[in-house]
């Protein structure tokens, strides 16, 4: 809100300056965004005294004068028929600019040189005093000072931000009274104006819903001449950044910038019926504002009408066919209160925020419509003549706000503040409306005020935060009982930062088409533990759009959408890995739980003496044992239905016979969809279900001093064999002395049945007390050698 110094300055004693007084309101939760000081420029325009007038030589209407501005003299030709010596004037020397953007020179008037100018209000830009000539100062004009000192201080202009739960000071006399309890000065209110007396019976009032109008209040101005309103009215209204229109509408913009109350006149002649109706819009109603813009409405928008529709959206704006303009003769001057929540849903509906919107939608004083209509009344008359009916009022009674039962000890208390009870009391005292004792009685405007806390915050803002002691009340400080998740999702991510992935970070939301290009068109819910149906998305109530319409169930969703965009400007692969919450609903209620998810696409960089792979499921299992070293993972082959995945390049990951995770190729469907141009990798684990598997103590043994023996199988497979057929079920054999087994080779093609491969597959044996002989490798071979996998598959 656009709030003017000089018009504050008349309602509060006491005021600050411009700059001091945006620290006080910042103190106070009211921050002031700018100050713009308004008013010409008078930079080179000092008072000076004419010291000497003597005729001009070559002119009959010119004066040669000799003025000072108390250091030096100055020559000056003056053609002001007023202009004599021993006057103080105001002198414009060479280099100033007066408004116009006239600038100063030296320069010779009909033979004679002049070194300034004495100034006349006209040039100043000053109103017309009627006098004809230079404008003479009075005599306690310091001679040499700057002529703006002489004009007293001028005008700021003070952007403030009034939060939404202090409408009161949606207004200068808001901020005013605001300013007056903090600062503990007098308070100068505009003069309230009497009720209007006998004249022009009111147009009668219907209020259909007293639950969205609760006060309807309005009377009739008969015989008015509507033109301008006066100078000083335009000029407040203008430097508040409103636009003058005429006598009776400027009043109205007017008193919503002195008191907060939003007004709206009607040219009561174009009322058809001349009645007034308050009510909810038809289906099909529409209106043409006086924005010219013509808005269709629905029975959610309340409106102000006549006998035969609309005239007004109300506390929103009003209606061009009714609007006052200068052929107007009588007019209706509505002053009302709405329920805020309707007029916020219309105003945000149809696009339309307007200065009286944003009050009624905050909450307006409701007990000071009576006076509000009667001022307004006054200023339309005094403006535009005419004549003042009575007041029509639908709701004429207004109970004041209930009592607040409130101690300086307990005000003490819940600010942790020490602070004399004549402080407490004296900020209450000029806060309130009255207090009897312990009870509190707060003005009708403080919509905000309804208990003791609330009246607390208040003395802590008026008497000072900073007045707070430093000392903070004792606490029993807690370590969180559970950092597991937490600390595992910090070490894997390091790990990964440290095998060349860069961290994303996503929003938390996407688009069921988005879910869609990750789980194929049949898109469900994918918890690692099985799919689960559609229906169990956690979608948004009011998203903020469609493309974030339901929170996230993966992580993949998200890092596919980072990847395609990085591919897209150029970047032939990389690596990407995001940690964060996913979700999913559940018949209790949203589940959440933490996810560690990568992708990666594209080779190696190419490099001479190394060949560029492209990632494939091996390089991740490889990775996932990594990360994972030292917590038992069993790995199942991927569903064959998957729509993510490969399903001949996949794994399913379980710890303690739960799945906490999956990995593989991208199934080339989803690259297509994706248009990921080339072969991708990812994985994602569940970090909760991994943090509550058994995860047994780490075991050290030294170093096997002695030599390991390598043997090599060929083993004749199908195809579509996993490698897991035979290293699970080998591992589980427990061959003395068998520490590690590898696929080192596969073969495929010539020489082959149809649908098989060839693998060769090496055996490390190693004892750590001893040589291994012939004898014992033949043991662990034929022991190794006798699984029902490998005897079938091995060949001759």
């Amino acid at each position: 809100m656009r709030v003017s110094y000089s018009w504050l300055n008349e309602l509060v004693d006491g005021l600050p300056r411009a700059d001091q007084l945006a620290e006080r309101l910042l103190l106070l939760g009211l921050e002031v965004a700018s100050i713009e000081r308004t008013g010409p420029d008078f930079t080179g325009v000092v008072v000076g005294q004419v010291l000497t007038k003597e005729k001009h030589p070559n002119a009959d209407r010119l004066s040669l004068c000799t003025v000072s501005d108390g250091k030096a003299s100055f020559p000056v030709v003056c053609g002001a028929p007023n202009v004599e010596a021993g006057q103080r004037v105001a002198l414009a020397k060479v280099g100033a600019r007066l408004p116009g953007d006239f600038k100063i020179k030296s320069s010779k008037i009909r033979g004679a040189v002049s070194e300034g100018m004495i100034c006349s209000a006209k040039e100043l830009g000053l109103p017309d005093p009627g006098v004809d000539g230079i404008l003479v100062l009075g005599e306690g004009a310091a001679l040499g000072q700057d002529f703006a000192a002489t004009l007293g201080p001028g005008d700021a202009l003070l952007e403030v931000e009034i939060g939404p739960n202090r409408p009161d000071c949606l207004s200068h006399v808001g901020l005013a009274r605001e300013l007056a309890v903090h600062l503990g000065t007098a308070l100068r209110l505009p003069p309230e104006a009497p009720a209007p007396g006998p004249g022009p019976a009111p147009l009668p009032v219907a209020v259909a819903d007293p639950a969205a109008c609760p006060r309807y209040a309005g009377l009739l101005v008969s015989g008015a001449t509507v033109g301008p309103s006066p100078e000083a009215m335009r000029r407040r209204l203008e430097a508040c950044g409103l636009r003058p229109i005429n006598g009776a509408v400027d009043v109205t913009n007017f008193l919503l910038l002195e008191n907060g109350q939003p007004l709206h006149v009607f040219d009561a002649d174009k009322l058809r019926g001349r009645r007034i109706e308050v009510r909810a819009a038809r289906a099909g109603e529409s209106l043409k504002a006086l924005d010219g813009r013509t808005y269709a409405l629905t029975p959610e928008d309340l409106v102000i009408a006549d006998a035969e529709g609309p005239v007004a959206i109300a506390g929103v704006m009003g209606g061009e066919p009714t609007g006052v303009t200068e052929s107007t003769k009588n007019i209706f001057i509505e002053c009302a209160r709405f329920h805020p929540g309707r007029i916020r849903r219309t105003a945000k509906r149809l696009g339309l925020r307007t200065d009286s919107s944003t009050r009624f939608e905050r909450g307006v004083d409701p007990a000071a419509l009576a006076r509000r209509a009667a001022r307004a009344a006054a200023l339309v008359v005094e403006n535009c003549g005419g004549q003042a009916g009575p007041l029509t009022d639908s709701a004429p009674s207004c109970p004041p706000p209930p009592a607040i039962k409130v101690t300086a000890a307990r005000v003490n208390e819940l600010l942790g503040t020490a602070h004399p009870a004549p402080a407490v009391d004296a900020v209450l005292g000029r806060l309130a409306e009255r207090v009897d004792g312990d009870a509190v009685f707060p003005p009708s405007w403080r919509l905000d005020l309804a208990i003791p806390e609330d009246l607390a915050e208040e003395v802590g803002r008026h008497l000072g935060y900073d007045k707070i002691p430093e000392d903070a009340a004792p606490a029993r400080l807690s370590v969180p009982v559970d950092l597991a998740v937490p600390t595992l999702t910090e070490a894997l991510s390091d790990a990964l930062a440290g095998l060349g992935f860069q961290e994303a970070m996503n929003y938390d939301f996407l688009s069921e088409r988005e879910l869609e290009r990750v789980y194929g068109p049949a898109a469900s819910v994918d918890m690692l533990d099985g799919a689960a149906a559609a229906g169990d998305l956690a979608r948004l109530l009011n998203p903020l759009s469609e493309d974030w319409a339901a929170m996230r169930p993966t992580l993949l969703g998200g890092l596919l959408r980072n990847a395609a965009l990085n591919q897209n400007r150029g970047a032939a692969g990389g690596r990407l890995f995001e940690s964060g919450r996913v979700y999913r609903r559940l018949a209790a209620g949203v589940h959440e739980s933490t996810r560690l998810a990568g992708v990666w696409w594209g080779g190696e960089r190419k490099h001479w003496k190394r060949s560029a792979p492209a990632p494939d499921v091996q390089e991740a299992a490889g990775l996932i044992d990594a990360l994972l070293r030292g917590r038992p993972l069993e790995k199942r082959p991927g569903a064959a239905g998957d729509a993510l995945f490969h399903p001949k390049a996949s794994l399913t990951l379980l710890a303690g016979g739960r799945v906490v995770g999956r990995l593989g190729e991208l199934h080339p469907d989803t690259l297509r969809r994706w248009e990921l141009g080339g072969p991708a990798t990812a994985f994602e684990l569940d970090l909760d279900a991994l943090a509550a598997a058994p995860a047994p103590a780490p075991r050290y043994a030294p170093v096997s001093p002695f030599p390991a023996v390598e043997r090599d199988l060929s083993l004749l497979v199908d195809e579509a064999a996993p490698f897991e057929d035979l290293r699970g079920p080998l591992q589980a054999l427990k061959v003395p002395a068998l520490v590690r087994l590898e696929l080192i080779d596969v073969f495929a093609g010539q020489g082959l049945p149809a649908g098989k491969l060839s693998w060769t597959v090496r055996l490390t044996f190693s004892a750590p007390d001893r040589t291994l002989t012939e004898a014992d490798i033949k043991a662990a071979m034929d022991k190794a050698t006798g699984l029902p996998f490998v005897r079938d598959a091995l060949r001759s």
